[in-house]
C-alpha cells in the first residue's frame, strides 16, 4: 500500500496519453458529447501530472500557504493526497462517463462543473498569494477552464440534458470540489492547531521533569540543525518515530533511542517519545499496539517544537 501511496501520480501521463489516443480515435466521431465527458478526466490527469510530478509541489505549496504549516509535508500528507484524488479522479470521474455511455450523458456533465470549479480555485490562490505560482495554475488556465466551460456551453446549446439534470450536475459539482475545502479547512487546519496546542502543553509539563529538563542541544547539534535544514530533520524525526517506537512491540523497548549521536535522540528522551514506556506514561498511547498514522505525527510535532524552542534559546 505505501507503494501505491508513494507512486500513484506516475500513471498520469500514461493514462493521459493513451485515454486520450482511445477517446479520441473511437470515441470522439461516433459520441461526441460523450468524447467531451471522458476529456474531463483525461484532462484532470494532465493536471495531477503538473501538481505531482512536473514542475510538482503542491502538496508542500497548499501546506505551507494554505494550511500555513512549517513543513512541506504535514497536515496534507501523501496519503491525504492519495484518497482525495483516488476515489474521485481516478474511480468516481471514469465510471461518471461509463454511466454516461450507458445510462445517459446527464450522468457525466458534473465532471466539468468540477474540473472548472477546481482550476478556478487554482486561479484564486494565484492573486491571493501575491501571484505566486501553485502546481495546477497552467492546467487549470489552458485546459481545465477553458475545456470544461466549452462542455457545459456545448450541453446548454444543443439541449442535450434537462434544467433539472444540469441544476443537479452544478450542485454535484459544488459538492465535490467542496468535499476538498471541507477536508482541508474543516479537518486539517483543525488538527494542526490542536497538534500545535498539545504540544506546548506536554512541553510545559515536561519542562517541570528534573530527568526530561536535562537535555539540551549543544552547539554541534544546532550547527547539525543549521546544516541540514528543518525539514530534513522533521523527516528524520518521522523515520525514527515510525521505525524504532511505532510498531506494537518495538525491538529493544526502552533502548532503542540512544542518548546522543542525533539532534532527535535528545529531543526524543527530552520530550519522552524515546521508547513505548515514556510514551505511555507521557503521552497516554497504551504499549502493545502499534501507534496510528495520527499519534506518530502528534509526537513528530512535539520532538519539533522542543526542537524550535532551543533554536529560539540558543542561537547558533
Amino acid at each position: 500500500m505505501k507503494w501505491l501511496i508513494d507512486n500513484w501520480m506516475k500513471a498520469t501521463p500514461f493514462l493521459a496519453f493513451y485515454s486520450f489516443i482511445l477517446v479520441f480515435l473511437y470515441v470522439r466521431d461516433v459520441n461526441y458529447p460523450l468524447y467531451l465527458i471522458w476529456l474531463q478526466g483525461i484532462i484532470y490527469w494532465v493536471h495531477e501530472f503538473e501538481e505531482y510530478i512536473f514542475p510538482s509541489g503542491f502538496l508542500e505549496f497548499f501546506n505551507r500557504n494554505m494550511m500555513k504549516s512549517d513543513r512541506g509535508d504535514y497536515p496534507l500528507t501523501k496519503t491525504g493526497s492519495f484518497w482525495i484524488n483516488i476515489p474521485l479522479v481516478y474511480i468516481a470521474m471514469p465510471f461518471s462517463a461509463l454511466l454516461a455511455h450507458f445510462l445517459g450523458l446527464e450522468w457525466g456533465l458534473w465532471t466539468a462543473y468540477f474540473s472548472f470549479l477546481n482550476a478556478f480555485a487554482h486561479v484564486v490562490m494565484f492573486f491571493k498569494f501575491s501571484r505566486k505560482y501553485n502546481p495546477g495554475l497552467v492546467v487549470s488556465i489552458l485546459l481545465n477552464i477553458p475545456v470544461g466551460a466549452y462542455m457545459v456551453w456545448y450541453f446548454l446549446s444543443h439541449n442535450l440534458v434537462s434544467t433539472q439534470a444540469n441544476v443537479i450536475s452544478i450542485i454535484v459539482g459544488i459538492l465535490a470540489q467542496a468535499s476538498m475545502m471541507i477536508y482541508g479547512f474543516g479537518y486539517l487546519v483543525p488538527k494542526i492547531k490542536k497538534n500545535k496546542i498539545d504540544s506546548m502543553n506536554i512541553l510545559d509539563r515536561l519542562a517541570k521533569s528534573k530527568f526530561r529538563s536535562r537535555f539540551k542541544l549543544r552547539a554541534k547539534e544546532l550547527e547539525y540543525i543549521k546544516d541540514k535544514g528543518l525539514d530534513k530533520i522533521r523527516s528524520h524525526a518521522c523515520d525514527f518515530i515510525r521505525d524504532r517506537v511505532a510498531s506494537a512491540e518495538p525491538i529493544n523497548d526502552g533502548k532503542q533511542t540512544p542518548m546522543r549521536g542525533h539532534p532527535v535522540f535528545i529531543a526524543q528522551h527530552a520530550t519522552a517519545t524515546c521508547c513505548r514506556g515514556c510514551i505511555e506514561k507521557w503521552h497516554k498511547f497504551p504499549k502493545h499496539r502499534e501507534l496510528t498514522q495520527s499519534e506518530q505525527e502528534y509526537l513528530v510535532s512535539v520532538i519539533m517544537e522542543w526542537i524550535n524552542r532551543q533554536i529560539n534559546s540558543n542561537p547558533v
